[in-house]
């Protein structure tokens, strides 16, 4: 299967989970569903870990700890969402929720001094602008709904920017496990464990956390076979089918007016995430395991819901060519200085000339000169240093 359909598939999927929990939050509450969904990330963990067990890596205590940051935010942006459903359409709350690339780039160049191109800022006005339509009360009304949408949006760009700006440099199922277990212990104090494990419909509790986590899987193993950049305009299909499972499942269409805002939204969402990627520097930039998409330089975050799909590992050299971005390891070269004075034994140690005879010989007595004749075998640990410098000729 290409890796085009995982990806469409998971997105359908995360929409299919939001619409199930629709009559969950009023039955659960949006914070015990949240702490739920997080939980059984938790729960089917460690086959994950199995599966790619090569890829795995372990967290450290301050990589681990520098995890609390994105995870709590990565909470804040699921449980505002969940809430955000409770008093507007699906499809509404999904297009507030897409202004966090434009808020990305908007934070990126305050806080993270990125340079922002003028199209680039223009196509994220035209996004607000896009996102400000659905305020209006044709269509989702100014509530504090909408804001709390909003908001959702929001924590996932802040999350993006902490993720870059901490640099963990971690590949994407440490951090998943990692703000995963943040956001199960940050939430503990604040839930109902009777309310949350009541068993209040438990075959639609069931199909929330299957589809939930399934989605996240499913987008998980599109970005292992894929660039994350090719994969980027597909994340934006989330709003149309938003707009079509509320249509399927509630038998609710959207208003023109949301219409509108929803084609504003994803021109200018996907204008940004081409001219990103069509200005970005032919020369050395990072990259490395597929992780989350970021609209601000094609990196962090795919615009996906699901949940926490984290940031590639930063100061990884790639050469970058038309449509995809190609790991390349750097060249051995032979320095020229070292080979004019360096040599290698058949035994692989390292010879040179002895030292202090360049000039000056006038005054060196006859034993110097005759001590100082030939050559000289480096130490073990000056011939590891010049090893470096002659790969070929060891």
């Amino acid at each position: 299967m290409h890796s085009a359909a995982w990806f469409l598939l998971g997105i359908l999927l995360t929409i299919a989970s939001g619409a199930v929990s629709i009559s969950l939050v009023s039955t659960y509450g949006a914070t015990e569903l949240t702490w739920l969904q997080f939980l059984s990330m938790l729960v089917i963990y460690p086959a994950i870990v199995w599966v790619h067990r090569q890829s795995f890596q372990r967290l450290s205590v301050s990589q681990a700890s520098g995890l609390a940051l994105p995870g709590m935010a990565s909470l804040l942006g699921l449980y505002l969402f969940l809430v955000s459903v409770k008093g507007i359409d699906l499809a509404t709350s999904t297009g507030l929720f897409f202004s966090y690339p434009f808020v990305a780039v908007a934070l990126a160049a305050l806080f993270l001094r990125e340079r922002v191109e003028l199209l680039v800022w223009a196509l994220t006005g035209l996004g607000f602008l896009g996102v400000l339509v659905l305020f209006n009360p044709q269509a989702a009304g100014v509530s504090l709904y909408s804001v709390v949408a909003l908001g959702s949006g929001v924590a996932v760009a802040v999350k993006m920017m902490l993720t870059r700006g901490l640099g963990l440099g971690l590949p994407p199922l440490a951090t998943a496990g990692g703000e995963a277990s943040a956001a199960v212990l940050l939430l503990l104090p604040f839930i109902s464990l009777a309310q949350a494990f009541s068993g209040a419909l438990p075959g639609q509790m069931v199909l929330y956390l299957v589809l939930a986590n399934a989605s996240r899987i499913l987008v998980v193993i599109a970005l292992a076979r894929a660039e994350v950049a090719s994969l980027a305009p597909l994340g934006y299909s989330e709003i149309v089918l938003a707009a079509a499972i509320q249509w399927i499942a509630f038998g609710k269409a959207i208003s023109a007016v949301e219409a509108v805002a929803f084609a504003v939204i994803l021109a200018a969402g996907l204008g940004v995430v081409y001219f990103r990627r069509s200005s970005s520097p032919s020369a050395a930039k990072t990259c490395g395991q597929p992780g989350r998409l970021d609209p601000l330089a094609i990196a962090q975050g795919t615009p996906y819901r699901g949940g926490f799909l984290p940031a590639r590992p930063a100061n990884v050299a790639c050469r970058v060519v038309p449509e995809t971005t190609e790991m390349e390891m750097p060249k051995m070269k032979t320095k020229s200085a070292a080979k004019k004075r360096f040599s290698f034994t058949a035994s692989g140690r390292a010879k040179a000339g002895v030292a202090g005879k360049r000039h000056g010989m006038i005054k060196r007595t006859t034993k110097f000169i005759r001590d100082a004749s030939g050559t000289m075998l480096l130490s073990a640990s000056d011939t590891k240093i010049v090893k470096k410098y002659m790969p070929y000729d060891r």
